[in-house]
């Protein structure tokens, strides 16, 4: 630890000498590639909008579902963003009624925001080698790379445990670190859904030289924003037959279950409560001319190009950092936003004004109309409504259709303390 007028000094020089450059672009990423669902992932710790080519082809790209076939491509964009109240940033020597730091849903800053640390892959064994005339011929050679075997990953017993592992910490300069471990598996029962196993750690490491500036951290959420759009087969960047828009999601409908427990009977949670859980899935649009639900290749042989349920559900969430047992009310957020709101793009972690609002969304509870039932499409079989249209009251419109959100807070993490949080996604 350092003293504060050290720290400043410090912070004053190397802030001159990099000029706290807003979008630093040195990323890493890393595809999981071993069963029936693939996806990229970046070091930063998430996945932000077209991050892995920054080609505005790749619209949609990752979490392709079933991956043998061509284009299943149903991600847009992720984010995720850790706040805090009444925070004391030694970075500019002021206190901030709320910090807020970001990687995604659009911007990225691995050199003085989200910092890794470490990026690893690691496997129980490595791809088939499939060589056709002396030369390497398979897709798996490009994305299953494997940077160290372990054929007891994890359980330590060879034949269980995950097929993968992807390993990555992540220093951010709030004070948290991050560990990220995702696991996938390749056995035919368990191949379409991957684990995130987060350890978000008050460690009060604050810039990638690993200066610390050790602090009780109050009103901590961790807030995932998952942008589907499922999928890239139909839309322009597909075959196209559906309209342009769907591509980022335009139409995507966001649905939500079990937001807060029902009942706090102990013999009902949380061993047998129900998922907590998030999914969207493919909506009506307007231009489609045609219904739409599922993307069949109108005019074409029908099959459906877009019939994928994507989400989240959450596995656990500490108390607190002292209780380690399930909280049945994580996450307290189940917030859904418009795609292009203000506060999707552009963020600064010196921006007072923009973090209050990122955090009053953060923090916003459950909404009280899921977006599902406010366009007007409880399920794809009674859904009666265009979700490109749709317009949530108080929004100025909707040019990018809307992100699902999950927040998991508010934690008062002291120095040293940690909260584990543990999601699937399919």
């Amino acid at each position: 630890m350092i003293k504060k007028s050290a720290w400043l000094h410090t912070a004053f020089v190397v802030g001159l000498s990099l000029g706290f450059v807003g979008h630093a672009l040195a990323d890493e990423t890393k595809w999981i590639a071993v069963g029936m669902l693939h996806d990229w992932y970046s070091s930063a710790g998430c996945e932000v909008e077209v991050g892995r080519t920054h080609l505005i082809s790749d619209q949609q790209d990752g979490l392709r579902w079933p991956a043998q076939f061509k284009w299943q491509d149903c991600k847009a964009a992720k984010a995720l963003w850790i706040g805090a109240t009444d925070y004391y940033d030694p970075l500019v020597d002021r206190t901030f009624k709320v910090k807020v730091v970001h990687v995604g849903p659009r911007v990225l800053d691995e050199e003085h925001e989200f910092m890794p640390v470490e990026f690893k892959m690691y496997g129980r064994f490595d791809h088939p080698l499939v060589i056709v005339d002396g030369v390497p011929a398979g897709r798996l050679d490009y994305m299953d790379e494997v940077d160290e075997i372990d054929p007891t990953l994890v359980t330590g017993d060879p034949a269980t445990g995950p097929d993968r592992m992807l390993y990555n910490v992540v220093n951010t300069s709030i004070g948290i670190t991050m560990r990220r471990k995702i696991y996938a598996f390749s056995q035919q029962n368990h191949n379409n859904y991957f684990i995130y196993d987060y350890v978000f750690k008050n460690t009060g490491i604050i810039d990638k030289e690993g200066r610390k500036y050790e602090q009780t951290l109050n009103g901590v959420y961790f807030f995932f924003q998952y942008r589907y759009a499922p999928s890239r087969e139909g839309g322009p960047y597909g075959y196209y037959w559906l309209p342009q828009s769907t591509s980022w999601g335009h139409n995507t409908i966001n649905d939500a279950r079990n937001e807060a427990p029902i009942s706090v009977n102990p013999l009902v949670w949380p061993e047998d409560a129900p998922p907590r859980c998030l999914f969207s899935w493919h909506g009506l649009h307007s231009k489609a001319g045609f219904d739409n639900i599922g993307g069949p290749y109108f005019g074409g042989d029908g099959h459906l190009g877009a019939a994928q349920y994507v989400g989240v559900v959450t596995l656990h969430a500490d108390k607190s950092p002292d209780d380690p047992s399930d909280d049945p009310f994580q996450p307290t957020t189940t917030q859904y936003l418009q795609s292009d709101l203000p506060i999707t793009s552009g963020n600064d972690q010196f921006n007072a004004e923009k973090m209050m609002k990122e955090y009053e969304v953060m923090a916003g509870g459950h909404p009280a109309v899921r977006h599902a039932d406010d366009v007007g499409c409880p399920t794809p079989i009674d859904c009666h409504a265009y979700a490109d249209t749709y317009v949530r009251s108080g929004d100025p419109g909707n040019p990018g259709g809307y992100t699902q959100g999950q927040g998991f807070g508010p934690y008062v993490l002291e120095p040293g303390d940690s909260v584990h949080i543990v999601v699937a996604e399919a």
